[in-house]
């Protein structure tokens, strides 16, 4: 059995992506063996989780589009400053 520090350690150590997915898994366990009157509050719950992996995946993407974004200007920039140079 674990101790409490160690699995606070392993809950630091997950990223929120791997938390919620295994909040999906559990929760469609759950929704499988607690019976068919649970299933409608599983599923606001899964969909409430799904919003926040989309959420998260999204805003990954974004700051990687915004690096790019700025890796480009700023070769483009010392580019035209080169040609500048180079005319005069």
């Amino acid at each position: 059995m674990q101790t409490r520090e160690e699995m606070q350690k392993k809950i630091m150590a997950a990223s929120n992506r791997k938390i919620l997915r295994r909040q999906m898994e559990l929760l469609a366990e759950y929704s499988r063996t607690s019976g068919t009157n649970k299933i409608p509050a599983s599923s606001e719950a899964m969909t409430s989780i799904h919003k926040e992996l989309v959420k998260a995946e999204t805003l990954f993407f974004v700051r990687v589009l915004i690096a790019l974004f700025t890796f480009t200007y700023f070769f483009v920039c010392i580019y035209i400053k080169r040609v500048k140079f180079i005319k005069r």
